[in-house]
């Protein structure tokens, strides 16, 4: 079938804009993809979680108690709203993987001995679970197994209740509970210093003495009901025996990591499409209203010849279509190849049976009406101009544009300034709202690049205080129990140790008013230098003789300020409960914190001086004799290494920040060069008469190039420090959206990314005026001279 005349004009009109089309398809598409990429991340995600939780029943209520009888299991089971409960025995033990030098951290979590079904039910991936009765066998986190090479039917040994057992392997399973498996006091995940086995009850109950009795709860609530009552029923129930405060499923450690990773790809898939598709609208809007500027003789000629204005307004609609079309097209294959690469860098840290990467139907929907309606809201007022234009008025050429001098002119700078670069500056404050719109197109580019390495700034300032500043040990030992302050002692003659600092932690649960918070109280002794007590500048902050001190948002979620009181209920020992004064604050980025002078602490607890661990300092050539010892020594409940930590939070973040970074990078190149391009594009359709008799007059090339290249680099100079103004604004939003009782990072911005930032936007802005620049060389005098101006 032979094309119309005016799919002939369509065609050729693609083809002669094919570089700004090309380019606002680009933007366009970098919105879409990075839509598709959160979005699909994000929905393969929760759907794996979903299914993870149904499948194997996760909990939505956690206690941990000290040791009650079953019967309080059946009561708890007896409070309305309760749907289903299942008590068991959890405990935190030591390691010793053949062939691993290490000392390693490990939880031993009880399942039912019969098979009815029951809560947080272990998914199987290789082998099985142990039998009913079986006193040697075990099932072992599948990521830990992996990290060390384990198989079913191999054997581990481990420190039980001060007792070395050996254990057989069984099986290798994923649980929910453990999706984002972390040791205590950890930052980030472990699998080679971590491990979770599951044992029969029988088996582990004889090991802790917890025949007929219980230390952990797990239940569901029926739908409906009113989970903060059914916590405080727990809480009562619980009290007596030894009871931490019960928490929901929200606030459960790997759940809690979870759920803010899915609210900051939530976040991301709303915000960033936003900024390419709000520049993308912006330059359908400015790139069609030029080309229909340009092309008034032939919408006249059009509207002549009979071309309904629906007709005509249908024509450039097209065009449109077109761009939107092949921008759909590329977003969404880019943006599912990119998800496909997110989730793999998801799937090395988060557990699911099913994480498989998708997009879904839905989703290609929403990216495809997104395209299309970037481009109809950017288009509509050109088309609508394009079909209302009268033919007369098509006819005439537009009024000529208003020269007037400049600001610096009127002055009396003009003198002094090259003829070119005064035509620069008028035309600039000529016409100063398109003058700002282009500055701020590109600096939308810059301000989303700088937000993105501030990010990586601020995580490595607080993680230099957090392994550097605050921390000065190599190795931190946790003893199973508070000991006397003897055993300092005894840990200072192991081999290799240099220095050895006890410290004492106690469990305690803080309120003000009817906030409450669960919060380790760590005491502090004078003159300690492997842990010193120092403020987010790393200065030191001496702990107060008397009263407590909180950290800022620990204080802050209380709800109190130095000179108020706390009543601080101690979880160990006699469970004794005080009102204290807060006598200071200090700063932290990690958790809720809480210092007291450790003879304070002594005296609060109600006993003598005593060591929870110790801070090591070691001689690194004896490190393997240390470890060695340690993973014989009965008391000890778990080592901990500051490198190891460090070693793991650069692991684990390198490569999703790598991938973060090169994200952004690319984006806002698009982003810049993008509209960079389309400004030196109609710039020169604009002037390309104006350009050509300059030419004729006897003005070089690189004149009239000064004067065209000029105004575009002048303009991408100003968005530089408004693009990181913006971005500095963006990056302190961004990092306030993910404060946390968890994390806080300071906001940093290193001269160095600033430097990258003005980089990226100069070096985007001067490719575009290379490639504009060729098309100026090839400029046909002629034929743009015999134009109407």
């Amino acid at each position: 079938m032979k094309p119309s005349p005016l799919d002939r004009k369509l065609l050729r009109d693609l083809w002669s804009l094919r570089g700004q089309l090309l380019a606002i398809a680009a933007v366009v598409a970098s919105g879409v993809a990075t839509f598709v990429t959160m979005r699909s991340a994000l929905e393969s995600l929760t759907y794996a979680m979903d299914d993870a939780y149904a499948r194997q029943r996760f909990a939505d209520v956690f206690a941990h108690l000290e040791r009650a009888p079953e019967r309080v299991g059946r009561e708890i089971a007896a409070i309305p709203g309760v749907a289903a409960v299942d008590t068991r025995v959890v405990a935190d033990v030591t390691l010793d993987v053949p062939d691993s030098p290490e000392s390693i951290s490990g939880r031993l979590v009880s399942i039912p001995d019969d098979d009815r079904p029951h809560l947080i039910v272990p998914h199987v991936v290789r082998g099985r679970l142990p039998e009913p009765g079986a006193v040697d066998e075990v099932a072992v986190s599948d990521a830990f197994a992996e990290a060390h090479g384990l198989l079913p039917g191999d054997t581990i040994a481990a420190v039980i209740n001060e007792r070395r057992v050996e254990l057989r392997l069984v099986g290798e399973v994923m649980s929910p509970e453990y999706v984002y498996a972390l040791a205590p006091g950890s930052l980030v995940p472990d699998d080679r210093l971590f491990g979770v086995l599951w044992a029969r009850r029988s088996m582990v109950a004889a090991s802790f003495e917890m025949e007929g009795a219980f230390n952990d709860l797990v239940l569901t609530v029926a739908r409906g009901v009113e989970l903060d009552a059914v916590l405080a029923a727990v809480d009562e129930a619980l009290d007596p025996y030894g009871g931490l405060t019960s928490i929901a499923r929200s606030e459960q450690q790997s759940h809690w990591f979870l759920t803010n990773e899915l609210g900051g790809l939530r976040s991301m898939a709303r915000t960033l499409p936003g900024i390419f598709l709000g520049v993308a609208t912006f330059l359908f809007a400015v790139v069609l209203g030029r080309m229909i500027a340009q092309q008034r003789e032939e919408i006249a000629v059009l509207k002549a010849f009979g071309y309904a204005d629906t007709t005509v307004g249908a024509h450039f609609a097209k065009l449109v279509f077109v761009v939107a079309l092949l921008a759909a097209a590329l977003g969404i294959l880019g943006g599912a190849s990119m998800g496909d690469g997110m989730v793999d860098i998801y799937r090395r840290y988060y557990r699911f049976p099913q994480l498989e990467h998708f997009v879904s139907s839905r989703l290609l929907v929403v990216s495809v009406a997104l395209a299309f309606g970037a481009a109809a809201i950017g288009a509509a007022r050109a088309v609508r101009r394009a079909a209302a234009l009268p033919p007369a008025e098509a006819m005439r050429p537009p009024a000529p544009a208003t020269f007037r001098p400049t600001t610096l002119e009127r002055l009396g700078f003009g003198r002094r300034l090259p003829v070119t670069t005064r035509i620069v500056l008028r035309n600039v404050e000529r016409q100063p709202i398109r003058s700002l719109i282009s500055v701020l197109g590109t600096a939308s580019g810059g301000a989303f690049l700088l937000s993105g390495l501030a990010m990586v700034d601020s995580i490595d300032r607080a993680m230099e205080h957090q392994f550097e500043a605050a921390q000065h040990e190599d190795v931190t030992v946790t003893l199973g129990a508070p000991r006397s302050v003897a055993t300092a002692g005894e840990l200072a003659r192991l081999p290799g140790v240099r220095l050895a600092e006890p410290f004492r932690v106690v469990p305690t649960r803080l309120r003000s008013g009817t906030v409450t918070r669960r919060v380790a109280v760590e005491g502090f002794t004078p003159g300690s230098t492997l842990r010193p007590p120092i403020d987010e500048r790393g200065r030191t902050q001496p702990v107060p003789e008397r009263g407590i001190s909180l950290s800022t948002k620990l204080a802050d979620v209380l709800g109190v300020v130095p000179g108020d009181e706390v009543t601080v209920e101690v979880l160990e020992g006699e469970r004794p409960t005080v009102d204290i004064e807060v006598t200071d604050l200090f700063s932290s980025f990690v958790g809720l914190g809480a210092r007291m002078d450790a003879t304070a602490l002594s005296r609060l607890v109600g006993e003598g001086p005593s060591l929870s661990g110790a801070h090591l300092l070691v001689d690194a050539s004896r490190r393997p004799a240390l470890d060695a010892e340690l993973k014989r020594t009965p008391l000890v409940a778990g080592v901990g290494s500051r490198l190891d930590s460090l070693r793991r939070f650069e692991e684990s973040t390198a490569e999703s920040m790598s991938f973060m970074a090169f994200f952004l990078v690319f984006f806002a190149s698009v982003l810049v060069i993008g509209v960079v391009y389309n400004d030196a594009r109609v710039a020169l359709a604009e002037r390309g008469r104006e350009l050509a008799s300059m030419r004729v007059l006897g003005y070089r090339r690189s004149e009239i190039s000064a004067i065209l290249l000029g105004e575009l680099w002048l303009l991408a100079l100003l968005a530089i420090p408004v693009g990181m103004l913006l971005g500095r604004a963006l990056a302190w939003s961004t990092l306030r959206s993910f404060d946390s009782e968890l994390f806080r990072m300071p906001l940093v911005v290193l001269p160095s990314t600033y430097a990258r930032v003005a980089l990226v936007v100069a070096a985007a802005a001067v490719a575009a005026g290379l490639i504009v620049r060729r098309r100026l060389d090839r400029l046909d005098m002629i034929t743009v001279l015999k134009t109407r101006a």
